[in-house]
């Protein structure tokens, strides 16, 4: 006989495994790698990799070239522009925004598919400058479309399993007394 716990884990675990996680922080895709923007050294990551349409999140890692050390009273904008037109977005990329101490992080709304690029813009103590990179943005997955409507369907089937798993103690003891 199969044990209803053990079959009632797998789907739960199958069902884990079929949402996706999205992670906007602090990491992702490298997108410029220790770049000279001015007097700084600069690191930009992308989130979520790939980048898709909805909530993007730029992160920058900022540091003094000849001592590593990192720059946190600078102020930068990030710009992302859709290449084959539209309108362009801005977004201040703050240490608030970000979940590491040493992270300034923008967060956009990314309406469109296509080609965009992203330029973040420094202003610091020591000094200004500006890098860009190009990415692709793809469309929506079918768990963004779909929306909150998984997320039900997932809460209902996982309720469901687990009545069963602990529903399924009381019928195995009814057994063992009818057996015993």
């Amino acid at each position: 006989m199969i044990n209803r716990r053990l079959v009632a884990l797998a789907l739960l675990a199958c069902l884990a495994a079929l949402l996706p996680m999205s992670t906007l922080a602090n990491g992702g895709q490298v997108r410029i790698d220790r770049q000279r923007v001015g007097p700084y050294d600069l690191t930009v990551t992308s989130s979520p990799s790939p980048l898709r349409v909805g909530l993007v999140d730029i992160s920058v890692l900022l540091q003094r070239p000849e001592t590593d050390e990192f720059v946190l009273d600078a102020r930068l904008l990030v710009t992302a522009e859709p290449l084959d037109g539209g309108e362009t977005i801005e977004q201040p990329a703050t240490q608030d925004q970000a979940t590491e101490p040493n992270y300034y992080a923008a967060e956009f709304e990314i309406p469109s598919e296509g080609t965009w690029r992203f330029t973040v813009l420094v202003d610091g103590p020591d000094g200004q400058g500006q890098a860009s990179f190009e990415a692709d943005v793809a469309g929506e997955s079918i768990f963004q479309r779909a929306g909150w409507v998984i997320w039900v369907i997932a809460g209902i089937l996982g309720a469901v399993v687990l009545w069963w798993l602990f529903a399924a103690r009381g019928d195995d003891e009814d057994e063992d007394e009818v057996l015993g």
